[in-house]
């Protein structure tokens, strides 16, 4: 009998809980995530803005890197166009509600060895009468825009949301290298190359340069262990469908295509290249500016192919499963309840991410959830995320790089509102508020 009662009463808090999620709805969102296992905030931050770095720092950040590095970020701007269309005005007979969303995403990835990040970063020169091995590396990026219809069906036990959306691919690229090597002679007026490559790009075309179809799902469903613990489980699917870009200009030496596939058919073997400075005085050849002079003579020595193509490829989707205790509370600490997440996004440089946090209540109306991570861009975070009324959800990743920002390697913030349409039932938060920000 006893059991029967705490059954009940775990069912009756899961059924609050929906009911109050389906009452309040994201209306804006802003968020960016970076990370990389190597590479401080502090440097990712000058560089991607601009910002002057001093040689000795510069060579400083090299020394640091491991032989295998990536990086990574993901940016996204979310706006609810029609957040309740179709929401009936009674309660929970009548469930369901469409909503129209616009979205804009940039995320980008990459893959490199030590050698490669100072060759990129530092040129030649410090490494003249000496071989660089930059071996392979990928960088990958794309930007995209979307129009998602969202559809949300709840009732006493499950809740289900479903998107569908369409996407006008703003920018693409794709760079590859190799078995990439070069030498440098001691005076700096020669180099050795050898090596695969190719270059893929759209440039950035305001109008847009490709299409595709995308659509994820938010499912939950909840479980009562034997002793009469109830748990909720959240599975999340965003993004996940398929990409096609045309207008692409790849720059390619030793891969042979087929111009409907952004992947080569197989590399082919190449020769070293003796490249030779013509004309130019001292200077010019220990700055090794004599490269760029004589970009088209260098270009044509190398055997570049240049030709336009288009293709089709898995867009990167994102997927979360999030494990929580409902209805859990203990005097602690005001604290609640405990909640583990495992996610995965489809880009170069992520890596399968686990996170363990914590809900404590620290005002009436105010909720701070911290956590700790490993995985994703970065290799490990401290987070912090506060909600307020239901309705404000703001969350920092990475919290020890933003104190430290030229030791640690990554950091994030999240920005989202919400708008109460109905006003929500007073009950316990649970895993259905504490949505992951990514997939909303």
């Amino acid at each position: 009998m006893a059991f029967q009662s705490e059954l009940a009463l775990a069912q009756t808090g899961i059924e609050r809980e929906i009911i109050t999620m389906r009452k309040v709805f994201p209306v804006a969102q802003y968020s960016l995530e970076t990370g990389s296992n190597a590479v401080p905030l502090g440097f990712a931050a000058r560089f991607a803005a601009g910002g002057y770095i001093d040689p000795q720092k510069m060579e400083s950040y090299h020394s640091n890197l491991s032989e295998n590095n990536r990086l990574g970020f993901h940016q996204k701007t979310m706006i609810s166009l029609s957040p309740f269309l179709g929401v009936e005005k009674s309660l929970p007979q009548k469930p369901g509600f469409f909503g129209l969303r616009y979205v804009t995403e940039t995320m980008s990835g990459a893959q490199f060895s030590k050698d490669a990040f100072g060759l990129l970063m530092r040129g030649n020169t410090p490494f003249l009468g000496s071989e660089i091995k930059a071996g392979n590396n990928e960088i990958w990026s794309l930007s995209q825009r979307k129009l998602e219809l969202h559809f949300n069906s709840v009732n006493k036990k499950h809740s289900y949301l479903w998107n569908v959306g369409l996407t006008q691919v703003v920018n693409f690229s794709h760079i590859r290298t190799k078995d990439l090597r070069l030498f440098s002679s001691s005076a700096g007026d020669s180099v050795v190359f050898d090596g695969n490559l190719y270059n893929q790009s759209t440039g950035r075309q305001p109008f847009g340069t490709g299409w595709g179809m995308q659509g994820g799902f938010t499912l939950f469903k909840n479980f009562v262990l034997s002793n009469g613990k109830a748990w909720v489980t959240r599975l999340d699917v965003d993004g996940f469908g398929f990409v096609s870009v045309n207008g692409i200009k790849n720059i390619s030496r030793g891969a042979q295509w087929d111009p409907n596939s952004l992947k080569p058919l197989n590399w082919t073997p190449t020769n070293e290249v003796t490249l030779g400075a013509v004309n130019l005085n001292y200077s010019d050849l220990r700055a090794g500016d004599w490269i760029d002079r004589q970009r088209d003579s260098v270009e044509a020595k190398l055997n570049f192919q240049e030709f336009q193509q288009r293709g089709t490829f898995l867009s990167p989707f994102f997927a979360n499963i999030q494990i929580s205790r409902v209805n859990y509370k203990s005097n602690k600490l005001n604290f609640k309840q405990w909640i583990s997440n495992v996610s995965y996004r489809h880009v170069i440089g992520y890596r399968p991410k686990v996170e363990i946090g914590g809900i404590f209540e620290v005002y009436k109306k105010l909720d701070l959830v911290p956590s700790v991570s490993v995985g994703g861009f970065d290799v490990f975070d401290v987070n912090l995320r506060a909600l307020y009324s239901y309705y404000i959800d703001v969350q920092l990743w990475g919290i020890e790089s933003f104190v430290n920002p030229s030791k640690w390697h990554g950091g994030g913030i999240s920005v989202m509102v919400k708008y109460p349409f109905r006003q929500p039932m007073k009950a316990n938060r649970s895993a259905n508020q504490i949505d992951h920000p990514q997939n909303l």
